[in-house]
C-alpha cells in the first residue's frame, strides 16, 4: 500500500516520527469521525447556499458553492470542541502539548 505515496512525502513524515496507517477496504468504522466532519461541513455549506438562494435569488449561483465550502471549512477549523474546549486549529497547532 505504501508504494502508491511519493517518496518525498515518506520521507517527510518519517522526518518528523510520523507513521501512516490506512484504513481496509469495507471498514467504514474506522473513519466516522472524518466522515462526520465532512457531513457537518457539507450540511453548514448547503445551508449558506439555500440562505443565499431565499434571500438573494438574483445573485445566488452555482459558483459559490467552492467559495462556501471554504468557508464553512474556516468555519469549522476556528469552532470550539465539546470535549476539548480547543477548535481544530488550536488543536493541531498545540498538538505537542497533549
Amino acid at each position: 500500500m505504501m508504494a502508491f505515496l511519493p517518496q518525498s512525502f515518506k520521507d517527510d513524515c518519517n522526518a518528523i516520527g510520523q507513521t501512516i496507517t490506512f484504513s481496509c477496504d469495507g471498514a467504514h468504522h474506522q473513519k466516522g469521525v472524518s466522515e462526520l466532519s465532512i457531513q457537518t461541513v457539507v450540511g453548514c455549506e448547503r445551508t449558506m447556499i439555500l440562505h443565499a438562494a431565499i434571500h438573494w435569488p438574483e445573485v445566488a449561483d452555482l459558483q459559490l458553492w467552492s467559495f462556501a465550502l471554504q468557508h464553512a471549512v474556516s468555519l469549522w477549523n476556528v469552532l470550539l470542541h465539546s470535549e476539548t474546549k480547543l477548535s481544530p486549529l488550536e488543536y493541531v497547532l498545540n498538538l505537542e502539548k497533549y
